[in-house]
């Protein structure tokens, strides 16, 4: 069985400037290479952008950076939150990534 190679890691500023490659509007690059510093780029972009962007492709037209931060800051958020809370904010989570 065949290893895939793993990939080298990127710098912030080349995350930041993939990204903007695919098509993704990064309004504030200071706010991004923050968050990038913080936050795995490739589960960012692996589990935040699904239905933002088809598969090896570029993203949706329009679709911002700060908007899929969001939807991953919520889901941080969320995961805090008593097990009983949790129907209400999987309806608004839907609502959210179902918009593109």
């Amino acid at each position: 069985m065949d290893l895939k190679e793993q990939q080298a890691p990127l710098s912030v500023e080349e995350q930041i400037e993939s990204l903007k490659s695919l098509g993704l509007i990064i309004e504030d690059e200071s706010l991004a290479k923050s968050f990038l510093n913080d936050v795995s780029y490739f589960r960012f972009i692996k589990a935040y952008s699904l239905g933002l962007k088809p598969k090896n492709g570029n993203y949706h037209e329009g679709v911002m950076f700060n908007q899929i931060r969001e939807l991953y800051l919520f889901n941080a958020n969320m995961r805090q939150l008593p097990e009983a809370a949790w129907s209400e904010t999987d309806c608004a989570q839907y609502s959210l990534h179902r918009r593109y």
